[in-house]
């Protein structure tokens, strides 16, 4: 990890991150020796040395301020944390003024295996119920892979529970095997919405499973309306089909029993003919 990109994103520009590395390295030092050791002129040095004082990440060590010692790195997560709430506070103010959160759809694609990763972490993780609905009745055995794949991931962040409806054919085991709380059901292709989609707590994704990853894509559409409509439509299908079906297992086999033989009038066991005379 890049220590002085991880600083700048704390909120230190690149010369106050390159100061204050310098300063922690050094321990109590002159500004010149600090100037030197981060590549800095000693004049822009000391106003940076000023400006990182006020936020508490140096200190002076004398009286006339030639010297300078770093504060402890943990300081650092306060200023985060202090970031973390003032953004929390104003947050509302921002949704208001949000262009997409009046009314109007937000439209995002993500591509290849490094886009589906970013999604499941900026739109899935915080997700509670998901519901899949995939047309699979062309599926290749590379875009099973795939869809199975998608399935996990949108479960594995918080083992949320997943309703999944497949089109066109009964799922291969191999494609809902091995994904605890899954639900599905079957239906069949005619008169029903060849798209494939992902319906999850704020947003609609459509992916496009191709048989690689880097020619698969996903488009994200965050609507509360065609969100709630999508739910609606899929809860509807749900309801009219076939009770929930879990991945397969297989049913203990009855044992063959024999069949009872006859019984006669006490209970006893009919004779055969030659033993009644």
């Amino acid at each position: 990890m890049n220590l002085l990109t991880t600083l700048q994103s704390t909120g230190l520009t690149e010369k106050q991150a390159k100061v204050y590395l310098a300063a922690l390295e050094l321990g109590p030092a002159s500004i010149l020796k600090i100037a030197q050791k981060s590549g800095i002129k000693r004049p822009t040095c000391y106003v940076l040395l000023e400006e990182l004082t006020r936020r508490n990440l140096v200190s002076p060590t004398n009286p006339q301020k030639s010297r300078y010692t770093a504060a402890d790195p943990s300081t650092l997560m306060f200023h985060v944390e202090q970031q973390r709430q003032n953004l929390q506070a104003i947050l509302p103010d921002l949704q208001a003024k949000n262009f997409h959160t009046q009314g109007r759809p937000a439209i995002q694609v993500y591509t290849r295996r490094q886009g589906w990763d970013a999604l499941a972490q900026l739109h899935i993780r915080n997700s509670h119920m998901h519901r899949f609905y995939a047309n699979i009745s062309h599926n290749t055995p590379k875009q099973d892979d795939i869809t199975k794949t998608l399935l996990i991931s949108t479960q594995s962040q918080h083992a949320h529970n997943i309703r999944a409806i497949f089109v066109g054919k009964t799922p291969p085991t191999t494609l809902t095997t091995g994904i605890p709380r899954l639900q599905w059901k079957t239906v069949s292709a005619e008169n029903n919405n060849p798209a494939t989609l992902i319906i999850i707590d704020n947003a609609v994704i459509y992916p496009t499973i191709a048989d690689s990853w880097d020619k698969s894509s996903w488009l994200v559409l965050q609507s509360t309306s065609i969100q709630s409509a999508q739910v609606s439509m899929f809860e509807a299908l749900w309801a009219q089909t076939a009770e929930p079906t879990s991945p397969s297992k297989p049913q203990p086999r009855t044992p063959n029993r024999p069949k009872p033989s006859p019984k006669g009038p006490a209970g006893l066991t009919k004779l055969p003919g030659f033993m009644r005379k």
